[in-house]
């Protein structure tokens, strides 16, 4: 949450809270960054969220994770996986080895080799 909010400030935007949650901020536009414990029975009551962004998902429990993914069902929202691997076990790596092409992979060591590469280093 500190570093959306450093990415909010630095678009010339006051951070503030959207009044409900503690770990949270509010859009000009109306949208909301809401953190969530990594806590199962916290995180009820969440749902139709356009976006779910799952943060070092390789750490994450397999049982959490299949509580978060029903949040996304009314809203037909987006989700997220980011992470530095963390062995070859769990719903991160299961996603990314087995999940078939409904799933976009980006590696970032590709992304640097091109941005390196492009800039001439």
């Amino acid at each position: 949450m500190r570093k959306a909010a450093g990415m909010i400030e630095s678009l010339d935007i006051r951070p503030r809270g959207d009044g409900y949650n503690k770990l949270s901020l509010l859009l000009p536009n109306g949208s909301r960054i809401v953190g969530l414990p990594a806590s199962e029975p916290k995180i009820r009551g969440f749902s139709a969220l356009s976006m779910l962004v799952i943060d070092e998902a390789a750490r994450m429990e397999d049982e959490l994770y299949r509580a978060l993914r029903p949040m996304l069902a009314v809203g037909n929202g987006d989700l997220w996986l980011t992470s530095t691997p963390c062995g070859k076990r769990g719903f991160f790596y299961e996603t990314w080895e087995l999940a078939g092409p409904a799933w976009r992979r980006q590696s970032a060591r590709g992304f640097r080799r091109s941005f390196w590469k492009n800039n001439g280093r």
